[in-house]
């Protein structure tokens, strides 16, 4: 048996494949698209991580501050130490020593010191 084709039907095959074709290709496009935002958001997360972890660090160590612990109590201690990472994070280093000194009576070179030193060791600020 012989299979019959006017121009007509084979140019409307070739038309439904070729859409099937740039249709999947669309999607493969699309899927590595996707695939390397993907990787670029875990790859963000990734580095938002490990500053967390560093901020976690440093916020420890400030709470080891001398006047942290005398005379404040916990929910003081931690106030402080959200409003001066806070700062810290928004670049506003003279707020950050403002608020050391506030916050624990120390010299104006002790809470540069301070701030100073935590900036140099979280990464990003």
């Amino acid at each position: 048996m012989r299979l019959q084709l006017d121009w007509s039907e084979l140019t409307e095959v070739l038309r439904v494949h070729t859409d099937a074709v740039e249709g999947r290709a669309r999607a493969e496009g699309a899927l590595y698209k996707e695939q390397a935002r993907t990787e670029q958001l875990e790859k963000e997360i990734r580095g938002l991580n490990a500053r967390i972890d560093n901020v976690s660090r440093e916020m420890g160590r400030l709470a080891t501050v001398p006047g942290t612990s005398e005379g404040m109590s916990q929910a003081r201690v931690n106030e402080m130490l959200i409003k001066v990472c806070g700062a810290m994070a928004n670049k506003e280093k003279i707020m950050a020593i403002k608020l050391v000194r506030e916050y624990t009576q120390c010299g104006l070179k002790e809470a540069k010191d301070i701030v100073e030193g935590t900036t140099a060791r979280v990464s990003g600020w």
